[in-house]
């Protein structure tokens, strides 16, 4: 029953990234406003690099995904989850999320 509680938030937000709203529901939600069609792209773009850097070094993606305090679901794909986390990280990162009134 511990672990059950921190690990839906990630489900829940994981289920509307995989239905295609994630960056544009993330980017909304952290800055009150849609991404223009230039910061889509380099968000989009981001998230394919992402992708085949821990693709390509799967036990990079499973030390990221450690990093955070709520344990991560084991039956979320490591390197899909862990190249998501990072675009919300830049997304979260950003000076006009962080200034949000």
């Amino acid at each position: 029953c511990g672990t059950a509680a921190p690990t839906r938030p990630i489900r829940v937000v994981w289920r509307r990234w995989r239905r295609g709203c994630g960056i544009t529901c993330v980017r909304r939600v952290a800055t009150g406003r849609r991404p223009t069609a230039e910061e889509t792209g380099v968000l989009v773009r981001s998230l394919g690099k992402l992708r085949a850097d821990f693709a390509a070094r799967p036990e990079e993606a499973a030390a990221y995904l450690k990093a955070g305090a709520s344990p991560v679901d084991a039956n979320l794909p490591p390197v899909e989850l862990a190249a998501a986390m990072g675009v919300a990280s830049m997304i979260l990162s950003l000076d006009e999320t962080v200034t949000k009134n």
